[in-house]
């Protein structure tokens, strides 16, 4: 399955998809996909009034139905109200995608690489959703233009591997898993995934070492069981082979457990409002950017009344309050001079702490 772990993911139901579940994940999102510094478009003004829509102060959402209203109400908003702003655009595109509107969602990720060939979460964004497709080509296409663009992102990378494979590009994934791999990150599904193309090549002898690397990270991997137990019986290792089938067969069955566990506890509303709060993060964040104070305060309690722990809201919150008690704590070396006994606050002339990416990915 594309994206098969993640540190911070998108759980995708796309109903009305051929059944499609994938599991995708943000970019904004995750430390391992940090994209380049992307400069504003300089023809967009960021003096211009910028109206929130009304849904923002309307009472939370109590199902689901109703956040993937908010979900489309927002994304209208964004569509329109920042026509020329690629950051926005990809949000609006993660929001179509959230609600299952595959063929909205990459209009939205090709208009804003038309505004912007270079923004990698767009190419991502079209990577993810070809790929669930089956059109394994453009899904190559667009993950190398995303590496290409953020070089250090790892989940893209492994992405494409899945993808090479799946494309019966077994040469291609090999020399991108063993070559462009960063030799610092450490990769269970790159292991397995490096097994799977040495035992489709006949290297019986790479293709153990590289299930047994995975094995090490987790014993209980069960693609890297599978593939081990193959490779045992071709090497004619029988007896090794059948101790593992049996082994596999219980973590099988504990995985099967695991997954009713999961979706018996599974809530959607708790879910969609994960999703939809991330968004609300993501735009409270580019309007501080454009000093819109008010109006990014009003987007960031929105996500939290929606995630009361969401990061990203939480984040902007707090420098706004920085940027609130700046010009008192400019004053405080002036009057520690003149009283003589009070210490100058140093920790208020400190450099204010850099936010994170405007936007995540999907």
């Amino acid at each position: 399955m594309i994206l098969r772990r993640r540190v911070l993911a998108w759980v995708v139901v796309l109903a009305g998809v051929g059944c499609i579940a994938g599991i995708v994940v943000v970019f904004l999102w995750r430390p391992s996909f940090k994209a380049q510094p992307h400069q504003p478009a300089e023809h967009t003004s960021s003096t211009k009034r910028i109206i929130l829509p009304d849904v923002v102060n309307r009472p939370v959402p109590q199902t689901g139905h109703q956040i993937t209203e908010e979900m489309d109400r927002i994304a209208q908003w964004l569509e329109i109200a920042f026509p020329d702003r690629v950051e926005m655009l990809e949000l609006a595109a993660r929001l179509r995608f959230h609600r299952g509107e595959l063929d909205k969602a990459e209009q939205l990720w090709h208009r804003a690489i038309s505004i912007d060939p270079t923004y990698p979460f767009a190419h991502h964004g079209l990577a993810i959703v070809r790929a669930l497709r089956g059109d394994y080509e453009t899904a190559i296409r667009e993950y190398r233009e995303t590496l290409r663009f953020s070089p250090r992102a790892v989940e893209p990378l492994l992405e494409l591997g899945d993808v090479l494979i799946k494309a019966g590009k077994i040469d291609d994934a090999i020399d991108l898993l063993e070559n462009d791999f960063p030799s610092t990150v450490e990769s269970i599904w790159r292991y397995t995934m490096l097994g799977q193309c040495y035992l489709h090549k006949g290297d019986l002898a790479k293709a153990r070492l590289m299930y047994e690397l995975a094995l090490s990270r987790d014993p209980n991997d069960s693609s890297a069981l599978y593939g081990l137990s193959l490779v045992l019986v071709r090497q004619g290792h029988q007896e090794e082979a059948d101790k593992l089938a049996a082994r596999l067969k219980q973590v099988r069955e504990n995985e099967r457990q695991n997954e009713r566990e999961e979706r018996r506890r599974f809530d959607e509303r708790a879910d969609l409002a994960g999703k939809l709060a991330e968004v609300y993060g993501g735009i409270a964040r580019f309007l501080l950017a454009v000093d819109a104070i008010e109006e990014s305060k009003a987007v960031a309690h929105r996500a939290i009344q929606l995630q009361p722990d969401q990061p990203a809201a939480r984040q902007v919150l707090a420098e706004i309050r920085l940027k609130e008690l700046a010009p008192v704590a400019s004053v405080t070396p002036s009057v520690s001079q003149d009283k003589g006994d009070h210490p100058t606050n140093t920790h208020s002339q400190r450099p204010r702490p850099q936010g994170g990416s405007p936007t995540k990915r999907p």
